[in-house]
């Protein structure tokens, strides 16, 4: 008991008086307050911010070589994004108006029927109206129609492709080994026809599927007729 007694006359408290001043010293600190939603949104923007003005600074550091790299790829991102959204409001806007229209807008007695496209549109073309059987040579009464063909295919920019099909006939005791050569040198014959109608020959493709895509049953000598076509596929560039 003496001992205890000189440690407290020391200057040391009691152990349950400490305890007591620190449970009193937790009860009167104030509780801490989460910050509002604006001050983090400040805080990412300022840090933005800060790396923005970082990067400009590194860039004036660069070579002028690597500057004018860096600035001819963002011109050429934002160029190329522009050119996009005027080729996709180019394309919706010539779909509409012969989807509005169809055959009756280009006037040409060559063309059944457009079909619209996730993708783009294809303008069927009637083949045996343009080509004798087991031919590609285009008829001579046929080119004027496809002549004004081409001058609507002028005023797009879009890319074409252009693709023949056949019916199921054989071709056997003709030139052709199949079908599929029939229907691509078909494709080829109307290609060469409008690039040589000032058309430039970079927006052709050209492709020959037989008669693997009916869009009818080979089942009688009508629908056979129909699926005898050439297909002008106008390719939405903006995609």
């Amino acid at each position: 008991m003496e001992q205890i007694t000189e440690i407290e006359e020391d200057g040391f408290a009691p152990l349950n008086e400490t305890l007591s001043r620190r449970e009193a010293d937790a009860d009167s600190e104030a509780p801490v307050e989460e910050s509002p939603v604006w001050l983090t949104i400040y805080s990412d923007l300022m840090t933005n911010l800060m790396l923005f003005f970082l990067m400009l600074y590194g860039i004036t550091r660069m070579s002028v070589d690597a500057k004018t790299t860096i600035l001819d790829s963002i011109a050429s991102h934002f160029d190329s994004a522009v050119k996009r959204e005027a080729l996709r409001e180019t394309f919706e806007k010539t779909a509409a108006d012969i989807k509005d229209s169809a055959v009756d807008a280009l006037g040409n007695p060559v063309v059944s029927r457009v079909i619209i496209e996730p993708s783009g549109y294809r303008i069927i073309l009637k083949a045996p109206v343009m080509f004798d059987s087991a031919s590609d040579t285009i008829k001579k009464a046929s080119m004027k129609d496809l002549r004004e063909l081409g001058s609507f295919i002028r005023t797009i920019p879009n890319v074409i492709e252009i693709a023949g099909h056949t019916d199921s006939t054989p071709v056997e005791g003709t030139r052709w080994r199949s079908n599929w050569e029939l229907s691509l040198a078909r494709a080829e014959s109307v290609r060469r026809f409008l690039t040589a109608s000032s058309i430039s020959a970079e927006r052709f493709c050209i492709s020959g599927y037989g008669s693997t895509r009916p869009l009818y049953p080979n089942d009688s000598a009508e629908n056979r007729l129909r699926n005898r076509r050439i297909e002008i596929i106008v390719m939405d560039t903006g995609k």
